[in-house]
């Protein structure tokens, strides 16, 4: 060992020796610079290797690496049946337990997101169906999470959690291609097999075989009926009832393997409406690949969407749940249409909709399209290479290509100067050490047309040749004439150089240059012989060229460069294509990404459309919504759409405009959930004793003199507006639920929002019945009386919403014009009222939700805005019938188409 390696292994191994100390110290998450660089002067000094200061800085760097992340809660709506709690975390035991400590030896993966994947996969395992209850159930659920963002770790780890509490027999059904199959079935056995997959044919564990989690515990053997050259064949199985241990099954989504799966099914039943005992877990990743039916309405659906809802329909207790980074296609699957000859119900997923949350070091979306800081680095532009790339129309011309775009020279020479750098920081161990940091990738996604592929493969070989055999007879020296060495120097300069986190020179990139394998060069599509193998045996530098098998679920490791020649007019298309999304510790500053600029643009949009997405499923949580009231709508944009037309039939085109400039907003629509109806009071109230301490007050009233009213002038907008912000809407009411209503205000906070007036609004004589308002008075040291208003039955007829209390009819929370009690027009108002519920205003029967409402006290929010400058803003988008019901039923034709 030299004594840079020698080096690089003491700060690796007193790098990991803190993180056992703060994680013991329960330290972990607020450790001190200070208190990790006492611990490196004294670990050092027991293992008599004394650190240079660099030395000392890496191991702070690797340490601070994995305790500074953080990641937020996993947000879940559920249904509004019955459901019995049934699980408690010390359920887990023997599959669970390995797993974990399998990921903490592993030694990369940041505490903070190892907690949070213990807390989300119980969330989720805590609304799947009790495996041990003797009822019959069929629990369907979806994830959503990001691209390459980890759903497969969270799904292994349900796996193992789900084995422990009873679940008996796993099936994972992968995407359409055996490349992302076998690659599926080989993280599982590091995950949850403990050994290399046999089908059918489960033997001892040996240590030739043992892989992931049987390095931690040999003994817990689950039975494979696949593994990772074959996929689900029915010749090999044999009886459900012969096997004991959990049964695990990775399968493509493909007709021919899921009737092998169905027939093997159907033949442990003891007759044809009998149903298999055992309890199955199915996990549909990629759930909006393939799963979707496409059919049309009216027509039996497609085959695989038919085929796992036979499957389903097969088990008398199974629950389902669909894996997805981009439901665009899920939100438009009808709850509770069949559209199936035997009435097998639709894959939609009616118990949980969880949402994931990336941990802050994720590079995705944001990070490449929508942050400037980081975007500006990372993103380069393709503008040459439409006249050398044919495009489908001009498939003969295909065998004519004969050379390569500047722009792919290019991004190969970054390849090679980014794979060396990236040796630089492993030799000083500034980058994780784990098997994925070991390799170098660079991915090339030109054409879904093999023969592109391959025709492309020699030329970038070539072009690979040329530099490394440039690099070994000139070895890059200074007086160097070859093309290629001058080429590469120059690219150092212009696009790393002074771009890089951690300052490197010319000469050492060009040591490691001389010193770094040639990268191989593969293609991956089904006409092609090469495949993509991340094991001790592989190229650490890989250039990999493909089309459709590397534009959804596959990952490749260390990815750094890519160049993405490829056009799609659809969000789920564009998002998943991006493989160079994920983890990049300790090299984020090197990642590139060479795409055009209209489809960088495309991917800006998708981003924020995901984003907006997810954003609504917070917004449903809050407001107790149930999957069965996902009526969503996706935001559309010119030339795009979320997803292929026959996979959102029930979709429909809206325009809205958006903007605020001098309407009225009120909260004419309150929560049955007490809950939140209680927090918003906290907040209101929080809110009036801020305000009571800190400003003077003032009175305003109507005309008339019917009223006088407490008053609060020239509030700042950044003390009124999280108010605003943070009020939990009930969904009914017009626009405020929105993300477009918090943008707006949010927008113009420091502008033409920047400064309120706040009235609460309280009529002289108080009803006898309902009198004051006891927090809002001792709030305020002012006597407010609480408004009387009825349960406006109508709306509730026409909205049929049982989580609404509708207190007031036309959308009015105080009688006549209550904009006379404001005393400058030219501000925005905010007034805030003390509700309380009366009698309903019809005679006939009140739904179960309203009774016992009476007397209860709301608190609601009018919000007068004033004319701003600020334009209206059309806002297109997809959305499902259930939203355009919810929110549009009774339009006044103000603002929405």
């Amino acid at each position: 060992m030299n004594d840079l390696n020698k080096e690089a292994f003491f700060v690796d191994l007193i790098a990991r020796e803190i993180l056992r100390l703060a994680s013991n110290s329960a330290l972990t998450g607020s450790v001190r610079p200070a208190w990790i660089s006492e611990n490196v002067d004294l670990l050092a000094k027991n293992l008599n290797y004394p650190l240079n200061e660099a030395a000392k800085e890496r191991v702070v760097s690797l340490v601070r690496m994995k305790i500074d992340v953080t990641v937020e809660d996993a947000v879940i709506i559920v249904d509004n049946k019955p459901f019995k709690e049934w699980f408690k975390p010390e359920m887990l035991g023997g599959y669970w337990a390995r797993f974990y400590k399998y990921l903490v030896q592993k030694d990369h993966i940041p505490n903070a997101v190892l907690s949070r994947l213990n807390e989300d996969t119980n969330k989720i395992l805590g609304r799947m169906a009790d495996p041990k209850s003797f009822e019959y159930f069929n629990c369907k659920g979806m994830v959503v999470g990001d691209v390459q963002a980890g759903k497969t770790l969270n799904y292994s780890a349900l796996i193992n959690k789900a084995c422990d509490v009873g679940y008996q027999v796993i099936i994972v059904l992968t995407g359409i291609t055996e490349d992302l199959r076998s690659q599926t079935q080989e993280r599982l056995d590091k995950d949850f097999v403990g050994q290399k997959s046999r089908a059918g044919n489960q033997q001892a564990m040996n240590a030739a075989g043992t892989v992931g989690v049987g390095h931690v515990d040999g003994s817990l053997k689950p039975f494979c009926l696949t593994d990772v050259v074959t996929d689900f064949k029915r010749s090999r199985v044999f009886p459900i009832d012969s096997v004991t241990q959990p049964i695990l099954i990775v399968a493509k989504k493909n007709k021919s393997v899921l009737d092998e799966i169905n027939s093997w099914i159907n033949s442990q039943k003891k007759n044809s409406t009998d149903k298999v005992q055992k309890p199955f877990l199915i996990i549909d990743d990629e759930a909006d690949n393939a799963s979707v039916n496409t059919g049309k309405v009216d027509e039996q659906p497609k085959v695989i969407n038919h085929a796992i809802r036979r499957l389903i329909d097969s088990c008398a207790r199974v629950t389902y749940v669909g894996y997805t980074a981009t439901p665009f296609a899920n939100i438009f699957i009808s709850p509770d249409d069949s559209y199936d000859a035997a009435d097998i119900k639709e894959l939609f997923p009616t118990d949980f909709i969880v949402s994931l949350s990336p941990p802050d070091n994720y590079c995705g979306g944001n990070f490449f399209f929508v942050n400037d800081e980081t975007s500006e680095r990372a993103l380069e532009y393709i503008k040459d290479a439409d006249s050398y790339f044919a495009s489908k129309k001009k498939a003969q011309a295909q065998a004519q290509l004969v050379e390569l775009p500047p722009s792919l020279h290019k991004a190969i020479r970054q390849f090679f100067i980014a794979s060396a750098i990236k040796d630089i920081r492993r030799s000083s161990a500034l980058i994780p050490p784990n098997q994925e940091n070991s390799f170098d990738s660079m991915l090339i996604n030109i054409s879904t047309l093999k023969n592109t592929q391959n025709t492309v493969k020699p030329l970038v070989s070539d072009v690979v040749d040329n530099i490394n055999r440039s690099i070994s007879v000139s070895q890059l020296a200074d007086s160097s004439n070859d093309p290629n060495a001058i080429a590469l120097k120059t690219e150092f300069s212009d696009s790393f150089e002074n771009l890089v986190d951690i300052p490197v020179t010319w000469q050492q990139v060009r040591e490691a240059l001389i010193s770094m394998d040639k990268p191989a060069v593969v293609s991956i599509n089904g006409d092609s012989d090469d495949s993509l193998k991340w094991d001790e045996h592989s190229p650490k530098k890989i250039i990999a060229i493909g089309g459709l098998t590397l534009s959804r679920g596959l990952t490749l490791n260390g990815l750094t460069i890519s160049y993405l020649y490829r056009n799609s007019t659809m969000y789920d298309t564009i998002m998943q294509m991006g493989r160079w999304f994920g983890y990049r510790d300790g090299f984020r500053d090197l990642l590139r990404l060479w795409c055009m600029p209209h489809v960088a643009d495309a991917y800006q949009n998708a981003t924020k459309a995901t984003e907006e997405l997810r954003s609504d499923i917070i917004q449903m949580n809050k407001q107790k919504m149930t999957p069965r009231e996902f009526g969503m709508k996706v935001s559309a944009y010119p030339g795009l759409l979320p997803t292929a037309k026959n996979k959102m039939q029930l979709g429909v085109e809206v325009t809205h405009s958006v903007s605020f400039s001098d309407k009225k907003r009120e909260t004419y629509f309150f929560n049955v959930d007490p809950s939140i109806e209680c927090f918003n009071e906290d907040l209101v109230l929080s809110f009036v004793k801020n305000l009571a301490k800190n400003y003077p007050s003032t009175y305003t009233g109507s005309a008339d003199g019917s009223s006088r009213h407490k008053c609060f002038l020239n509030i700042p907008g950044d003390v009124v507006i999280p108010l605003l912000i943070d009020y939990k809407y009930q969904r009914g009411n017009k626009d405020l639920p929105e993300k477009y209503f918090r943008d707006y205000i949010s927008e113009l906070m420091h502008s033409e929002l920047k400064i309120w007036n706040v009235i609460f609004f309280s009529r002289k004589t108080a009803s006898s019945e309902f009198g004051r308002s006891e927090a809002l008075s001792d709030a305020l040291g002012e006597e407010i009386n609480s408004q009387e208003r009825s349960i406006f039955l109508k709306i509730w007829d026409r909205q049929r919403d049982s989580t609404c209390i509708p207190l007031s009819a036309n959308r009015q929370l105080s009688t006549g014009d209550i904009s006379e009690l404001v005393p400058d027009k030219t501000l925005p108002t905010l007034i805030i009222h003390s509700i309380k519920a009366g009698n309903p205003t019809k005679d006939f029967e009140v739904p179960d939700h309203l009774l016992g409402v009476k007397g209860r006290e709301f608190f609601g929010l009018t919000i007068l805005f004033p004319t701003t400058s600020s334009s209206s803003k059309s806002v297109k988008c997809i959305a499902t019938p259930d939203y355009i019901k919810r929110y549009f039923g009774d339009d006044d034709g103000e603002e929405e188409f």
